[in-house]
């Protein structure tokens, strides 16, 4: 199919949308300007989630008094390149502004 497909739903009269893809960069731009367009509340739900960038931004908007709550992959959180841990233990920000839940039906026992 040549060009942009449309979508087959009707929309409400107001609704938008933005896409981006990875690679090319323009996900981490779609994302990072629906962070910034926030008001009151981010919710995120990810398997994994290893974007420094948007992780800086989270953490920025939570400062700004956004509320952002983070649901992510247990287990994916446990790599190394993950960026829950250091969203999860973020000095500048108590639970109150960033609480991660970590879920799993796969959890290994400790």
């Amino acid at each position: 199919m040549d060009g942009p497909e449309k979508a087959t739903r009707n929309q409400p009269s107001a609704a938008s949308f933005d896409v981006g893809f990875s690679p090319g960069g323009t996900a981490l731009i779609v994302v990072e300007k629906a962070i910034d367009a926030a008001k009151s509340e981010i919710l995120v739900a990810c398997f994994e989630f290893t974007s420094r960038e948007i992780a800086e931004a989270l953490e920025a908007t939570a400062y700004d008094g956004v509320k952002v709550r983070i649901v992510a992959d247990w287990k994916a959180s446990q790599d190394r390149f993950s960026q829950i841990a250091p969203l999860s233990r973020s000095l500048r920000f108590s639970t109150k502004f960033l609480p991660v839940s970590l879920l799993s039906a796969f959890q290994e026992p400790s």
